[in-house]
């Protein structure tokens, strides 16, 4: 196993290890609707206008609507999800879901990251990285 230090080193503890999620796995699927729900409420209440005087809340997303789009995703070899969990309490804390294409320009894949998430509590800390 080997390990990559970011500029602030913190804890062994407060490790961050990333695995490809399993689609087929319960855990993995909520933990993805989760984080991705937790997602939508922070990107919704980031295009709020400024100069609304109402208060906008953001609504949560359609579990079933998530479930449908993961089970997509599992139908479809070009496409994956990579948890980041804290090593320390098991909590998924990140995402990223990628789906893998052809440039024709390059000719050769490329990666397209849809989109990445992490909770705002661990953006910025440069936790240590554990690669498996």
């Amino acid at each position: 196993m080997r390990k990559k230090y970011a500029r602030k080193r913190m804890s062994s503890s407060s490790s961050i290890a990333y695995r490809l999620a399993n689609y087929a796995v319960p855990f993995d699927v909520n933990e993805i609707i989760h984080l991705l729900d937790l997602h939508a409420k922070e990107t919704s209440s980031t295009f709020t206008s400024p100069s609304s005087t109402s208060t906008s809340h953001a609504l949560p997303l359609s579990k079933s609507k998530l479930q449908k789009q993961l089970q997509l995703h599992a139908s479809n070899e070009h496409m994956f999800s990579i948890l980041a969990i804290q090593n320390q309490s098991g909590a998924c804390v990140g995402v990223q879901n990628c789906f893998v294409s052809f440039s024709a320009l390059e000719c050769r894949p490329v990666l397209e990251v849809l989109e990445t998430y992490v909770l705002p509590s661990l953006r910025g800390t440069m936790m240590e990285v554990e690669e498996h």
